[in-house]
């Protein structure tokens, strides 16, 4: 779900500011688009150390297996 919303917050400010949606389902991609036409976005994130990297990375990856493929699963490892 925090996918999701973030992915609508980003096309919103896209809507809102060139009035044309994108395509893409890429949060990465979402967010680098709108953080260059909403400069006022980029303190809503941290800038990456490779912990925040690492965690980013596996919700990313976890929104696209869950997606394409029922199978998914995360260790309590990966959790910790």
């Amino acid at each position: 779900m925090l996918d999701h919303t973030c992915g609508h917050l980003y096309r919103c400010v896209s809507w809102s500011l060139t009035l044309r949606g994108l395509r893409t389902q890429a949060l990465d991609q979402l967010r680098e688009v709108a953080e260059g036409l909403g400069a006022r976005l980029m303190p809503a994130r941290s800038r990456g150390t490779p912990f925040e990297c690492g965690v980013f990375g596996c919700i990313r990856r976890a929104y696209v297996e869950v997606r394409y493929g029922h199978r998914y699963r995360i260790t309590s490892e990966e959790l910790a």
